[in-house]
């Protein structure tokens, strides 16, 4: 696991963790997917996004399906860094 603690350079860049932060609607897995997806488009080429989710189970449990595969997958596809 790795543990990564920004908040210095947040506070030197002038940002604030909200600013930092995107949340998307979602009912069923394909939905998840499709605006996860849709989040990485709107990313500029050379950024790659990191995708913090704070309670897998609790995304499990409201789509009714596991996510994890397909977030593995994603991840190993070099679009995203993922954090569980």
């Amino acid at each position: 696991m790795n543990l990564v603690d920004d908040r210095k350079l947040i506070a030197q860049r002038g940002w604030e963790v909200s600013d930092l932060m995107l949340t998307i609607e979602y009912e069923d897995r394909p939905s998840f997917l499709r605006a996860l997806f849709l989040m990485l488009k709107s990313c500029k080429e050379y950024e790659k996004p990191l995708l913090i989710i704070d309670s897998i189970e609790a995304v499990e449990k409201s789509i009714d399906s596991p996510i994890v595969e397909d977030l593995i997958k994603i991840s190993e596809r070099k679009l995203i860094s993922i954090y569980f």
